[in-house]
């Protein structure tokens, strides 16, 4: 299993590979509003395709970065919490509840993330099924 660190920023707004990072090359745009409190910080992203950006915490950037760095690679569940949360003392549900909140970030992209019980998890593209959104209506459709 893959590490998962990869970078050494404190935070997603001082990387130094921001314009070449994972989210970057999959097209997603992101912006973070100053706060004194980096735990409370707050983040805008913007998923390819979506008009309007997703309101979301520092931290669901963080580990969105780096599953997309990491794409098809599974990560180590430890690893993961202590690249998001940088050895902050964080409750056993912290990495579950984030997964669920990315996932919900993703429902109408073709990412998808996938738990590997025991293990940790791992980000994959789904190209069997290709999401179609027309203003208020959504349907599935499987992709030729």
């Amino acid at each position: 299993m893959k590490s998962c660190n990869q970078c050494n920023a404190l935070h997603c707004a001082l990387c130094e590979n921001r314009n070449q990072n994972g989210l970057a090359e999959a097209g997603f745009d992101y912006q973070f509003y100053a706060d004194g409190d980096v735990a409370k910080q707050r983040a805008s992203i913007t998923v390819p395709g979506m008009e309007k950006p997703i309101e979301c915490s520092n931290y669901l950037v963080r580990a969105l970065c780096v599953f997309l760095s990491h794409l098809g690679e599974p990560l180590n569940k430890s690893d993961l919490s202590e690249f998001i949360w940088g050895g902050r003392l964080v409750g056993a549900n912290s990495l579950p509840v984030l997964i669920n909140e990315i996932r919900k970030v993703l429902d109408k992209t073709h990412y998808r993330i996938v738990t590997l019980r025991g293990l940790g998890y791992i980000m994959v593209v789904d190209d069997d099924r290709v999401r179609v959104v027309n203003s208020s209506e959504e349907e599935d459709v499987q992709a030729e």
